[in-house]
């Protein structure tokens, strides 16, 4: 015969470049799913971290409400100092809490007084406690913002 001499390829055997372009693709592919993975966990991310931050205001909101005038003593997370209801306040934007002359600095620099919250502060996010706090009668919230939450 005279196929001897020559070898014969395999009818199943692909070439190199038919292989590297298959292979690309699928990396490709594997890529975009990657990419479109992420954008869901980014969007969940950015979800629960805002339901999170609604959590600890409305909280916040609660418990200031609910209290006396008297009751409401705290630690301010910005200077560590006591305050009273009258020199505390409450982030709108994140919940956080602390005294009304740091709340005031930090929102300045557009930053929350806890270190470890990203949100973006503006100073129209602070509320005060003594707009919060409750009369002590049927529970019912007080001042300006609290009747309505």
């Amino acid at each position: 015969e005279e196929t001897v001499g020559k070898k014969r390829k395999h009818p199943s055997t692909k070439s190199k470049a038919a292989t590297k372009s298959e292979e690309e693709e699928r990396l490709y592919n594997m890529k975009y799913r990657l990419r479109e993975y992420m954008h869901k966990v980014r969007g969940c991310t950015k979800e629960l971290c805002g339901r999170i931050r609604s959590l600890r205001y409305f909280n916040c909101v609660r418990n200031f409400t609910t209290a006396e005038q008297s009751d409401i003593r705290m630690k301010c997370v910005g200077c560590s100092n006591l305050v009273t209801s009258n020199e505390a306040g409450v982030f709108s934007c994140c919940g956080h809490q602390g005294c009304l002359n740091c709340m005031r600095h930090f929102s300045d620099l557009q930053k929350c007084v806890d270190i470890s919250c990203s949100a973006q502060v503006k100073p129209t996010h602070i509320v005060p406690a003594s707009a919060l706090i409750g009369s002590g009668d049927n529970n019912e919230g007080g001042g300006k913002y609290g009747k309505k939450l």
